[in-house]
């Protein structure tokens, strides 16, 4: 049968065939509209496409944004629970909030978030589905979309010094006032449980475990170093057999302390008595007149001591106390004649204060090496027993009211060596002193010597700080060469001297400085090591003139400022700001945290930026070492 298609190449009903669209396409004559037709077909795919893909691109940017947004939101929410129902709830609040699904064009949302490793890292996965405008003509009604995203905490290498407030006041509930907690200042004498509830160290302690957590989790996922250092402080800081342990020379071999020195003639103070005994007639000759009678009258007798003397001890003096007696003669007028009589006169003799209170020099050397060493400041010149605490007295000072720091100018007024974050000592200017408050006496303020003095106040020693190191966990009854174990063996007691807390916070922690070798000890990982210092207070700057502190007795040692100086406080919190200026500058960013007391001007002018937090209760503090330990880990999207 012959074939119907006409030269031209089409069918019997004028339809190219395939041939025939080859044809036509290559003949030149009279194809104009047929070819046209054929060209917006192919346009309107080419076009639509576009149009679609470009919708679905902005579509996938929006939902990659929320997947990161959610990820990130669920790895913060991250506690010692894991990525547990709120974590994952928070993640997809966030997704939700990013990316809205209420849109005509976009549909069968969905989003999940999971993780295999306690929450260490968090994996998402977002799907969608985007009508499409044009594509439909070619059988292409949606066009589906899905991404993932992940977020971990990465950790370089991060040294954290902790500076902790264990002042009297921890001994406090958080609830409780400064009123309240007043008697707890200067104290050691409360349990942490005194109260019946939960001390504000207690809850310290739960608060930096669960830090521990969130930092040391994050290093386990990757390559990363986390070191913790300590210095918990009072009115001093417990540094001395780190630094002995360095260089024994750090540490003087001798020392002038506030102190006292027997003396054993004393200082005598009479007082005469009105208790006269019963007058009796010494002779029964009678005279005519006053002066006839006092001129035969014999002289008073001398006075003698009368039974054993007592001593005892009061307002700050030592007094032996004798009784004496004397027969007194005097002549009296019976109305007729003068007549000489005799009575018994008594009196007390008071040998006040057998000690010279003066400033004395003690060799420190066996001393500070952990020997137990007798000084004779004991009663009537015996040997007082003691053994180094290990708190120290600071370098040299200069008693200014004001202090600043420049990064050019360094301090100013200069020649304050006890605030060089960074001093490596040379002499005895620059040597650090063992506290030994079994020789320290306090006198009268604006003397160099007197009769009265009074043992001093209580140092109250912390514990002993600790160099940067990595940590095991543990427990809170585990020995303190664990994380848990350190905090759980720290107590409450003391007054609260921020300065020497600073001080010390920037010695742990600065790379030029006496702990430079723990601090610049090399990681296994090439990485650059981020420092921060945590500093965490309950209280007010509040010093005494009389305690024992890392500033001697200041009343005496007039170190910081004059005898009793009112201002003593102010004179210590502009050390403390000046200080905080010098770790800055370092590049050590430094956290604060109020715990139950006032975030000061103070407090947020030491701290680095958007590094303050205020914290009421236990729940405040825990979010603030939360956040803290967040920032400190770097949350961040991987994926």
């Amino acid at each position: 049968m012959r074939d119907t298609k006409d030269p031209t190449g089409r069918t019997a009903d004028g339809a190219y065939t395939d041939r025939g669209v080859l044809r036509a396409l290559r003949d030149n004559g009279g194809n104009v509209l047929p070819m046209a037709a054929m060209g917006m077909l192919v346009l309107a795919g080419m076009v639509g496409g576009g149009v679609d893909a470009s919708r679905a691109y902005m579509v996938k940017s929006r939902l990659q944004a929320a997947c990161d947004a959610g990820v990130l939101a669920g790895r913060k929410s991250v506690t010692n629970d894991g990525f547990d129902t709120a974590a994952e709830t928070n993640a997809e609040t966030y997704f939700e909030t990013n990316f809205e699904a209420s849109e005509v064009d976009i549909r069968n949302v969905s989003f999940s978030a999971t993780s295999d490793d306690g929450g260490s890292t968090i994996v998402g996965t977002a799907t969608t589905e985007v009508e499409a405008y044009v594509m439909p003509l070619f059988g292409f009604d949606t066009v589906p979309l899905s991404t993932t995203c992940s977020a971990t905490m990465q950790v370089g290498n991060n040294d954290v010094t902790l500076v902790l407030d264990t002042t009297g006041s921890m001994a406090c509930l958080s609830s409780h006032t400064a009123s309240q907690c007043q008697s707890y200042i200067n104290s050691s004498g409360y349990s942490e449980t005194a109260h019946g509830g939960k001390s504000r160290l207690q809850e310290l302690r739960e608060a930096l475990s669960s830090f521990y957590t969130v930092t040391t989790t994050a290093a386990a996922g990757g390559q990363g170093r986390v070191r913790f250092g300590f210095v918990p402080y009072s009115s001093s800081v417990n540094v001395g057999n780190l630094l002995v342990n360095i260089d024994a020379n750090y540490v003087a071999d001798s020392h002038g302390y506030q102190s006292r020195e027997y003396d054993p003639a004393g200082g005598s103070v009479l007082y005469s008595s009105n208790d006269n005994g019963q007058a009796y007639y010494y002779s029964s000759q009678a005279y005519g007149s006053r002066s006839s009678c006092e001129n035969a009258m014999p002289d008073n007798t001398a006075w003698r001591d009368v039974g054993s003397d007592v001593d005892y001890r009061t307002g700050g003096r030592d007094v032996t106390r004798q009784q004496q007696r004397r027969t007194e003669f005097f002549c009296f007028y019976n109305g007729d004649d003068y007549y000489i009589a005799n009575r018994y006169q008594y009196r007390y003799e008071y040998l006040v204060d057998h000690y010279k209170y003066v400033r004395r020099t003690f060799n420190t050397d066996l001393f500070k090496n952990g020997a137990t060493v007798g000084q004779n400041v004991g009663n009537q010149g015996s040997n007082v027993n003691a053994k180094w605490s290990g708190c120290i007295e600071e370098a040299e000072s200069t008693d200014s009211a004001t202090f600043s720091f420049s990064t050019i100018t360094g301090f100013s007024p200069g020649g304050a060596n006890d605030l060089d974050i960074d001093l490596i000592p040379s002499g005895p200017s620059t040597q650090w002193k063992p506290v030994w408050p079994e020789v320290s006496y306090y006198r009268d303020a604006g003397t160099t010597e007197s009769r009265y003095g009074n043992k001093t106040g209580d140092p109250f020693c912390p514990n002993e700080a600790a160099e940067l190191q990595e940590w095991e966990e543990g427990d809170f009854s585990s020995p303190n060469s664990f994380f848990n174990g350190y905090i759980g063996d720290l107590s409450p007691a003391g007054s609260t001297y921020h300065d020497i807390g600073m001080i010390w916070g920037g010695r742990m922690a600065s790379p030029d400085g006496v702990f430079n070798g723990s601090v610049m000890e090399g990681a296994a990982n090439p990485g650059t090591t981020s420092r921060h210092i945590v500093f965490m207070t309950d209280g007010f700057m509040s010093t005494s003139s009389n305690s024992y502190s890392a500033y001697g007795i200041e009343r005496n040692d007039e170190r910081v400022g004059g005898a009793d100086d009112p201002a003593r406080d102010a004179r210590h919190d502009s050390r403390f700001l000046a200080v905080c200026e010098a770790v800055k500058s370092k590049g050590i960013r430094v956290w604060v945290i109020a715990f139950s007391t006032a975030l000061t001007d103070s407090l947020k002018k030491c701290s680095s930026p958007n590094s303050a937090f205020p914290a009421s209760d236990a729940s405040q503090l825990n979010d603030a070492f939360q956040q803290i330990g967040q920032t400190i880990g770097e949350l961040r999207v991987v994926q």
